[in-house]
């Protein structure tokens, strides 16, 4: 009987994510159109990826010195991103990821940003505390494993995870994430992935 009330369920269960696609860890067409036309301008080349892309596992360094890898973020949408202290448009973007963190805070979204380069996490950690960036917290990656895993050429780049903790989307270059398109975009991929809390 056991047996079968779980087979039961797997059965239910796959049926529920084929008629699901953000169960599936996929966009509708519908609800991709309605995401697409909110980037407007701050985010212009925020690229969704037409299927999630599974990532491979990179450690880098979490901000107490322990090992983490993206799959720590699993269950949430998390925007991830790359950065350094001494790339320009990096330093300048950080203002509003900080002031998006703590918007998202209690969202059920994550915000992170690992910083890429020798030193990296007390590189970050001296950083924000210079720029009074209290929401972000400093992870670093001074092997530069992360960038090669996901394969990422150029900083600021910033990937955006489903809950299953696979790319869902992409963005090469610097952007105005305190703008009201970022905040709707992670809220529009929160509720299509009922991440959102």
């Amino acid at each position: 009987m056991g047996m079968r009330t779980s087979l039961l369920a797997l059965v239910i269960g796959a049926f529920a994510t084929l008629g699901n696609p953000a169960a599936a860890g996929e966009l509708d067409a519908e609800t991709r159109a309605r995401i697409e036309e909110m980037r407007g301008e701050a985010l212009a080349k925020l690229v969704l990826l037409d299927e999630p892309r599974e990532l491979p596992a990179a450690e880098f360094e979490a901000p107490d010195g322990a090992a983490a890898t993206l799959a720590d973020f699993g269950g949430h949408v998390t925007l991830v991103n790359l950065w350094a202290t001494w790339c320009p448009p990096c330093r300048e973007e950080m203002p509003s990821l900080d002031a998006l963190r703590r918007r998202m805070e209690g969202t059920g979204i994550e915000v992170i940003t690992v910083a890429v380069q020798p030193g990296a996490r007390d590189k970050a950690e001296a950083y924000m505390a210079e720029m009074g960036l209290h929401a972000l917290e400093p992870y670093g990656d001074a092997r530069n494993a992360l960038p090669r895993a996901v394969g990422i050429l150029g900083l600021p780049t910033t990937i955006i995870l489903s809950p299953e903790g696979r790319e869902i989307a992409r963005m090469q270059g610097d952007a105005d994430w305190a703008s009201p398109e970022a905040e709707a975009v992670l809220r529009a991929l929160a509720e299509a992935f009922d991440a959102e809390g």
